[in-house]
């Protein structure tokens, strides 16, 4: 064998993303979700809207941290958090992108 020979990536030294882990990632994603928004809803009673920026993180992060030992590829935990990311920017928006011309939609026409 020659020096410059390496073996082929397997599922622990990376390669691309297979279905498979399309899968994990959005199973994953859509547990992690849940489980967020479940322990937010608990914000609307309020002796837990103290309690809320503890107990979200502590819920969310239990199907998270069962979601790492699940990763073997990189872009495993990118996927999930540009999509989360994205979508909190789209809530914050109003679900549209920034704009300049925000004179135009208070004024009446």
């Amino acid at each position: 064998m020659s020096a410059t020979h390496q073996p082929p990536a397997t599922a622990t030294t990376g390669g691309r993303l297979t279905v498979k882990d399309l899968i994990t990632v959005g199973v994953f994603s859509a547990f992690y979700i849940v489980a967020f928004y479940v322990a937010g809803m608990l914000g609307i009673i309020p002796i837990f809207m103290v309690l809320l920026a503890l107990m979200c993180p502590i819920v969310g992060g239990i199907p998270f941290m069962l979601y790492l030992t699940r990763v073997k590829k990189l872009g495993m935990v990118t996927t999930p958090a540009c999509s989360s990311g994205s979508s909190c920017w789209a809530a914050a928006w109003g679900g549209r992108p920034c704009s300049s011309d925000r004179s135009q939609a208070s004024s009446p026409t």
